[in-house]
């Protein structure tokens, strides 16, 4: 769901679950028992703006000068 989220893939998660939570409005859910349900739901899911903040090096660069600071 996390990788979803930031690279902006379209995303269909179950109603009342966690991970529509996490994905708010920017995932279709879906009741996960009822099969029309999930077809509708992979049918009108569009792909959301993608939440992605920082790449890995730039991830990578804060997290080493973390490290170096409480050496």
């Amino acid at each position: 769901m996390a990788e979803a989220l930031a690279c902006g893939c379209p995303i269909v998660t179950a109603a009342g679950s966690p991970m529509a939570e996490l994905a708010g409005a920017d995932a279709t859910t879906v009741d996960p028992s009822v099969t029309a349900s999930i077809r509708e739901g992979i049918e009108q899911a569009v792909a959301p703006t993608p939440r992605r903040v920082a790449s890995w090096s730039e991830v990578a660069r804060a997290t080493e000068a973390v490290y170096r600071e409480l050496a």
